[in-house]
């Protein structure tokens, strides 16, 4: 069951990725159609075009959280998914490493020696 959440957060990280490189290469030829005029769209603009209100989301926090969520929707939207995908790949690392620490025996251990 385990491989498969690993497998499942690994092609969750790579579609996020891809997803933000798809974002950049957007605002580039935004930014060749305008003129030079850069256009640089955010989290907020991203989440919108896909059907999400996210000011709807922060109404009801309190002012700390309510300040972060806004920070981080007011982000570019292609600098945002490769974090979350940075964060999906360190816990897996994190998991990986806690499951190397267990000692292996039988033949498990004869086969891949570490």
């Amino acid at each position: 069951m385990k491989k498969y959440f690993v497998a499942g957060m690994r092609v969750l990280g790579i579609v996020l990725v891809a997803h933000a490189l798809m974002l950049l290469g957007a605002d580039k030829i935004s930014t060749i159609e305008s003129g030079g005029v850069r256009t640089i769209r955010s989290l907020e603009y991203i989440l919108t075009l896909y059907g999400a209100d996210p000011k709807a989301w922060h109404m009801d926090l309190s002012a700390p959280l309510t300040m972060a969520v806004v920070t981080i929707m007011s982000l570019p939207g292609w600098a945002s998914w490769p974090s979350s995908a940075a964060l999906f790949h360190l816990s897996l690392v994190r998991a990986n490493k806690a499951q190397k620490d267990v000692p292996r025996t039988g033949l498990r251990s004869q086969l891949c020696p570490l």
